[in-house]
């Protein structure tokens, strides 16, 4: 079924405890595609084949593809509900749009580059059923070769980033004041965690009733940090569950997308939203400053290096960095040519 635009949910919300109704999905499966054709149909095909106890609504957003995708969902997976976009209109509005003609008791953000395993949707509706005080929960992620593909983080904070440009957190990886966003999460372990990758990231109706949808300013980048964010700050947890497992191929919808000049500047635009958002005007001069540091002592060190091996240097790079030292000093985003996309944790897509 294949609507335009965004349509209203008039589903009555279920009151916290009450019984399941049965004619309710149990779980709503939002995906949003850009020109990921196959990719998409492999994830698609993966949904439908589980054998999961599990009533599933299917909706899927897609944002202006032209490589066919729309025509492969309405030709071989009709029941799923279609929201066409003329436009690629970026990550959070069209998965709200999908958020809010869904009707399960739990919703699940999920990647168009996914591949779910046997099991991994029954386990995440499980899991939620027996633990009332999970808002949110997700699996393990894999890389298609089978490794492990880190998906648990701390929130971004001016300690987290001051570690980062300054490249604390690679010189003491197991410092529990400079160490990375993943330090010391065991993966093999379900526990509860601050933040997950937005790539599967399951959540309680209620949940989405009272915290709301992903925040529209954070387009493509931070909007799952700031989800799990305010899922906290409004008395839930967030877990992971390490025995449902879903191959993620990392970020391959923004790889296809690479084209796209704003993709760097997305970013970085993001970033600053985020921490004006948490931490006010000052944290993003706090991340403006730092930034300058980090990246301008890059630019110069590679510099330094291309003049002595002047076969190792790489434009593209070095444009990059110089547009992070270029937005640091104005304060706009904007300040790229050509670039690789540099995905910030949690902000793959």
């Amino acid at each position: 079924m294949a609507v335009n635009g965004t349509a209203a949910d008039t589903t009555p919300a279920a009151e916290p405890g009450a019984r399941p109704d049965a004619s309710r999905p149990d779980l709503s499966v939002v995906i949003v595609n850009r020109n990921t054709r196959g990719l998409l149909h492999d994830c698609l095909h993966s949904i439908r084949r589980l054998p999961d106890p599990v009533r599933l609504e299917l909706i899927l957003v897609d944002n202006g593809s032209t490589d066919g995708s729309v025509e492969m969902v309405e030709e071989e997976f009709p029941d799923a509900r279609l929201i066409r976009n003329p436009t690629n209109t970026g990550y959070a509005y069209p998965n709200n749009q999908g958020l809010s003609v869904s009707h399960g008791r739990y919703v699940l953000l999920l990647n168009s580059d996914t591949v779910l395993h046997p099991g991994a949707l029954g386990r995440l509706v499980e899991f939620m059923d027996a633990h009332p005080e999970a808002g949110a929960c997700g699996p393990a992620l894999q890389y298609p070769d089978g490794s492990l593909q880190r998906s648990c983080y701390s929130l971004p904070s001016p300690r987290t980033y001051l570690s980062r440009m300054l490249a604390l957190d690679e010189l003491f990886p197991r410092s529990r004041v400079f160490g990375n966003q993943h330090l010391g999460f065991d993966h093999r372990h379900t526990a509860p965690v601050e933040a997950l990758l937005g790539a599967a990231l399951l959540c309680r109706r209620e949940v989405l009733e009272t915290v709301g949808a992903l925040d529209e300013r954070f387009r493509i980048h931070y909007n799952d940090f700031d989800w799990c964010r305010r899922i906290l700050d409004a008395g839930w947890r967030i877990y992971f569950v390490h025995d449902a497992s879903v191959v993620h191929h990392s970020a391959a919808t923004t790889r296809i997308e690479n084209d796209s000049l704003r993709i760097q500047g997305e970013l970085v635009r993001n970033l600053f939203d985020y921490y004006e958002k948490h931490y006010g005007r000052g944290g993003v001069l706090w991340v403006r400053f730092w930034m300058l540091v980090g990246f301008g002592i890059r630019f110069l060190l590679f510099a330094a290096r291309d003049l002595v091996r002047p076969s190792r240097a790489d434009p593209v790079s070095r444009r990059f960095r110089l547009g992070m030292v270029r937005a640091a000093l104005s304060g706009d985003p904007h300040q790229f040519g050509y670039a690789p996309a540099v995905l910030a944790p949690g902000g793959s897509r």
